[in-house]
């Protein structure tokens, strides 16, 4: 898997190699990308996170869209007063985002916010007994990434953001990172 990992990670480096161009007002762009999520919470287990998204530059620095991502978390296994239980999670998240450029160099950091929609869904077995639930409610988070600037069509990002999701009085943070493309296109 290590190796799969480093692979990946040498090819969108080596496809973003080319000389690199400034994006300018009203390019598209089409991001792809997958990583790591670190709930917090004394019983979660880190899982992974997949998305995409689409979005539309209004200034050479300024990008704003939607995406949709999905993250899963593996069973969670225990034993609590002598019962055997375990737990699969699953969000499903979408919304409107803005990503703020803070140069327009060929490396260059963002800042990123969005606000949406997500959807958790969860399977339990306690003993021998199963049962599952969901949730759909609000979410917003921010934070901040890297842009490793290519050829006029793709890009390397890596992005770090803390999600917060809303379950009526209460709520679940999670930590992101992932690394992506992020392809630049014009209508």
């Amino acid at each position: 898997m290590k190796q799969l990992t480093y692979s990946l990670a040498l090819v969108l480096i080596l496809t973003t190699a080319a000389h690199a161009e400034t994006p300018v007002p009203g390019m598209m762009n089409f991001t792809l990308g997958g990583g790591i999520n670190m709930p917090s919470g004394e019983e979660t287990q880190n899982g992974y996170i997949v998305g995409g998204g689409v979005g539309y530059r209004l200034t050479p620095r300024l990008v704003i869209g939607g995406e949709v991502s999905y993250l899963g978390y593996g069973s969670t296994d225990g034993t609590s007063n002598s019962i055997d239980y375990s737990m699969d999670q699953h969000v499903f998240a979408y919304g409107g985002t803005a990503r703020f450029f803070l140069t327009e160099g060929r490396t260059t950091p963002y800042v990123k916010g969005f606000a949406g929609r997500f959807n958790l869904s969860f399977d339990m077995t306690i003993g021998n007994e199963s049962f599952g639930d969901s949730y759909t409610d609000m979410q917003y988070g921010g934070g901040i990434g890297l842009m490793l600037r290519g050829n006029s069509e793709s890009n390397l990002y890596i992005e770090g953001l803390f999600h917060s999701l809303q379950v009526e009085d209460e709520s679940a943070e999670v930590i992101t990172v992932t690394m992506g493309m992020d392809i630049d296109f014009k209508l």
